[in-house]
């Protein structure tokens, strides 16, 4: 199985192309939402409350990693997701994880192309 690469570096230049100057902050913005999306989660969990919670940073992270071209973060996001509808408890601690690695995996991967 081919590994998925985590930018989508067509839809960055895709991006860079229509938002010129905006393309930094676009980025910026991203970054420092999705930290604070990724800690909610993780305070959900630890929390205990209730994982019907999850579903709503987890989804908007989905779509604003998406629309950067961070498609393993948005793919991540979408089984969490998915989870979380479909009362899936076992794994959400492991996909928090995950998003949270892929997360810092990211960081500076993007912080070339700025």
């Amino acid at each position: 199985m081919m590994q998925q690469d985590s930018i989508d570096y067509t839809t960055i230049e895709m991006l860079k192309d229509i938002l010129e100057d905006d393309f930094i902050e676009l980025i910026e913005t991203f970054l420092a939402d999705a930290s604070l999306r990724i800690s909610e989660m993780q305070g959900i969990l630890e929390g205990h409350n209730g994982i019907d919670q999850l579903e709503m940073p987890a989804h908007t992270l989905k779509g604003s990693s998406g629309n950067i071209g961070a498609v393993k973060l948005s793919q991540y996001c979408a089984q969490l997701v998915e989870n979380v509808r479909d009362g899936k408890t076992e794994s959400l601690t492991t996909l928090v994880d995950d998003i949270a690695g892929e997360y810092n995996a990211i960081i500076p991967q993007l912080n070339n192309i700025v």
